[in-house]
């Protein structure tokens, strides 16, 4: 971390967030404010970086581009004790009992079921959907752009993934081209849309080809846990969403994931997460073990409340980085917030643009002598990928295999501060100018005007 003090971080934030000094495990977040004027501040500060020559220096450690949240120490503790008190390690206790509940009330949703990870999670929404679909098939239209876990849960299965092509705003799977795919290809099994960096799909048209065509709609809702649309749980939608809780998210248990509802019932997915079993002696179905243990549960609890100021803190660091870098022309952000939707800022994703002439690798490879580090996200798009070469649709996704090759994902944590964005900011301008001019770091900050 940079010395706040010398670089008049006072002067940009009142009370931001959480102090410089403590930690997530040992204390409460200060109450987030809205960060004061922007550019005045910035200006003050990258002045500061630059007379003191601290701008190329490296972090102390490094920064990557998310950070798991620490549970509050002394609930998670006093959880442990009960745990091991009641020596209740599994199978639906207290923990798992009372994290459920908090869920179900925090996302809005009628249903909800904890299980032992998210892929697991798309796995049994894609076998509930053999029950609740009027369509006979082994189709599952979804993107190529996602984390490997969407379609190995539709392979893994025995279904058949089937490609569209996303949307050039959203990034999410376009379903003007899902309907051009389902009259190419056959109606499918379920649709299997994936909200991307927090863009959220267009749901009202996903809705009406749902109603169209009798498919089951699974929307994969790892990046949004906590979205709102128009005040809505993001989870109420479609027939099943499925949220992560693995430590790369906000609200994480270090392992797991979560089943919502608001028109599949909560046994339907109970029994398949749960061996089959709908009570003791009773098993009422196929079904196998999913469930998610009580140490995992009681992370999640002791994580729980720092939630909501672990967002808002995001939003103001991810209004930050908007800010300083909107004036770089070769810079597209990628998530697109609208007005009706109060998303969770989970990530910071960026693309250079197609006419910039910039290598990302390189890119990357210059910020980590900062010990900054940033992600290609996501990559490589699963229709490259050896076990996908033959689905129907990888040939035929022009806009996925040109934004794979330009996006990324900058740092962005709840640890963070202001000071530390800032000089990301600048690092990345500064590289991205070193680039396009064939010179050194070193050489366009002697000579701006390179």
């Amino acid at each position: 971390m940079l010395d706040t003090d010398a670089c008049g971080l006072h002067q940009i934030v009142k009370e931001f967030a959480v102090s410089k000094t403590s930690d997530f495990s040992d204390s409460q977040p200060v109450a987030a404010s809205e960060i004061v004027e922007f550019e005045e501040p910035v200006k003050e500060l990258l002045e500061a970086f630059r007379t003191q020559n601290k701008l190329l220096e490296p972090f102390s450690e490094p920064i990557y581009w998310t950070k798991a949240l620490n549970p509050i120490k002394e609930d998670f503790l006093a959880r442990l004790e009960r745990i091991f008190k009641n020596h209740h390690y599994s199978n639906f206790g207290e923990e798992h009992q009372e994290l459920e509940l908090k869920l179900r009330d925090y996302l809005g949703v009628k249903t909800c079921i904890l299980v032992n990870n998210a892929t697991i999670g798309l796995m049994l929404a894609l076998k509930a959907a053999e029950k609740l679909s009027e369509v006979k098939s082994k189709k599952v239209i979804t993107t190529a752009f996602t984390f490997p876990a969407t379609v190995q849960a539709i392979k893994f299965l025995g279904f058949e993934p089937v490609f569209a092509d996303i949307c050039p705003f959203s990034l999410c799977l376009d379903p003007e081209n899902v309907e051009r795919t389902i009259k190419k290809y056959g109606v499918p099994l379920a649709a299997l849309p994936v909200h991307v960096f927090g863009n959220v799909c267009d749901l009202e048209a996903f809705n009406y080809l749902k109603q169209k065509y009798g498919f089951v709609l699974i929307y994969d809702a790892a990046h949004v846990f906590g979205t709102k649309v128009k005040g809505h749980g993001i989870g109420c939608f479609g027939d099943i969403s499925v949220f992560s809780l693995h430590a790369t998210k906000i609200l994480h248990s270090a392992e797991g994931g979560i089943l919502t509802s608001d028109s599949v019932d909560y046994e339907t997915l109970h029994i398949l997460r749960n061996n089959g079993f709908a009570g003791v002696d009773l098993v009422k179905g196929l079904g196998i073990n999913a469930k998610l243990s009580e140490i995992n549960c009681a992370l999640g609890l002791s994580i729980f409340p720092l939630i909501d100021e672990a967002i808002k803190k995001r939003k103001k660091l991810y209004e930050l980085y908007q800010a300083i870098l909107k004036p770089v022309d070769f810079l597209e952000p990628l998530l697109r917030v609208s007005s009706d939707v109060s998303p969770s800022y989970m990530y910071c994703p960026y693309a250079l643009s197609s006419k910039s002439g910039i290598s990302r690798e390189a890119l990357i490879e210059r910020l980590k002598k900062y010990k900054v580090v940033i992600r290609r996200y996501f990559y490589p798009l699963l229709s490259k990928v050896n076990c996908y070469l033959d689905a129907a649709g990888a040939d035929e996704l022009p806009v996925s295999e040109d934004i794979v090759q330009r996006s990324f994902v900058l740092p962005l944590n709840s640890y963070m501060e202001i000071d530390d964005v800032v000089k990301i900011c600048e690092l990345l301008k500064l590289e991205l100018t070193a680039l396009r001019s064939g010179v050194t770091a070193r050489q366009a900050v002697i000579n701006p005007d390179i």
